[in-house]
């Protein structure tokens, strides 16, 4: 045997292996998708979310809407299928889906611990809908995990948010709670006193501003 023959005898033989494994590792997930599907159906509390897909499945071969690829994220996400869940909801801004979908794709990126990817697609929705309070918190619990490459501090988010809606009292309160477990008293107590100014029957608020005075 030549070298030359050698050689293609060799590559052949490498071609061959890397076939099989490719195929052994298309099977595997295969059966593993297959296996896990199955469990999902055995278990009381996941079967309502496998069933809603295979229907929503159905519907969509027709009717492809916002809300039911919204629909179908919910149950991918409910499933901790997060990477379905997300390819549903991109579907969605595909076809005009807004802010609401971006916050989805947030929560799921933070889920999984990508927290860029969820600063991003966060700040995506402000993009489109600025005057969003829940956003802004949970931006702001995004940036209490220390990560790097935040866009901005914990409470920076928060004032940004407040630049918007300078008397939406969660913000306020949480603000004001951050910066009191900062150890900035005076700050803390301005940010309660405007929540409170929002909230007169608030005893909490009250509560917490007493306290900080009397220090």
């Amino acid at each position: 045997m030549t070298t030359k023959e050698k050689v293609q005898y060799i590559f052949i033989y490498l071609t061959l292996i890397l076939f099989i494994l490719a195929v052994f590792f298309v099977i595997t997930i295969i059966v593993y998708n297959i296996l896990k599907w199955s469990g999902y159906r055995k278990d009381e509390n996941k079967k309502v979310f496998v069933d809603r897909i295979e229907k929503m499945k159905e519907i969509l071969e027709n009717n492809k809407t916002i809300d039911n690829y919204i629909g179908i994220g919910n149950d991918y996400y409910n499933l901790e299928e997060y990477s379905l869940a997300v390819s549903s909801y991109k579907k969605a801004i595909k076809i005009g889906g807004g802010s609401l979908v971006y916050s989805n794709i947030g929560n799921i990126y933070k889920d999984m611990g990508k927290y860029e990817k969820a600063e991003e697609s966060y700040l995506q929705s402000l993009e489109i809908s600025p005057r969003q309070p829940d956003i802004y918190i949970k931006l702001f619990e995004l940036y209490k995990i220390p990560w790097k490459n935040r866009l901005y501090s914990p409470d920076a988010i928060l004032e940004k948010g407040l630049s918007e809606m300078p008397d939406d009292p969660n913000i306020l309160i949480n603000l004001a709670d951050y910066c009191r477990d900062m150890g900035e008293k005076e700050r803390a107590i301005g940010y309660y006193r405007r929540a409170l100014g929002t909230q007169p029957d608030n005893d909490t608020i009250k509560e917490e501003l007493t306290k900080l005075i009397k220090q």
